[in-house]
């Protein structure tokens, strides 16, 4: 859903974020990598922090999607060739049916300064609503994770 064009799959991700059944941590995930993106999954995954409805187990996996990871399928023609090789990765899975293995890892180019602004002003506003420590120590690592990321300058001497 999260693949869908112009952010057609938004809406049922967030219905299955507010869902107490199976999948709520998938629709977490795939609301955190699309909340620069789409302010309706930006301000779904607010309001979720905000009522206190991730649980401390989940923040976790939502850490590296909100520092600009996204989710990559192995072997998939949508996948640029680049993000291959998943298979090995601490951060893979392999679901048996439909022999499917997926991981998380940084897109194959450099975020922009603006793409990481708008993730620092996503993970403000996550720390402003919220207390909760699991979630504020998983904010802190992906604002670290997105200082490794910030775009080096190099100062050239003539």
């Amino acid at each position: 859903m999260a693949e869908l064009p112009d952010g057609a799959g938004v809406p049922a991700l967030i219905n299955m974020a507010q869902a107490t059944s199976g999948g709520r941590l998938n629709a977490l995930e795939m609301l955190a990598q699309l909340s620069t993106q789409y302010p309706d999954a930006r301000a779904a995954l607010v309001e979720q922090a905000r009522a206190n409805k991730i649980s401390p187990n989940m923040w976790p996996y939502l850490t590296p999607l909100l520092a600009g990871d996204l989710y990559h399928y192995q072997d998939s023609a949508f996948d640029s060739p680049a993000a291959a090789t998943g298979r090995n990765r601490s951060n893979s899975a392999h679901v048996v049916l439909g022999n499917q293995y997926f991981y998380t890892a940084p897109v194959a180019a450099v975020l922009t300064t603006e793409e990481i602004n708008q993730r620092l002003a996503l993970i403000d506003e996550l720390q402003s609503v919220t207390s909760d420590p699991p979630a504020l120590k998983a904010l802190d690592k992906s604002r670290e994770l997105l200082g490794w990321r910030q775009p080096q300058t190099v100062a050239v001497s003539p």
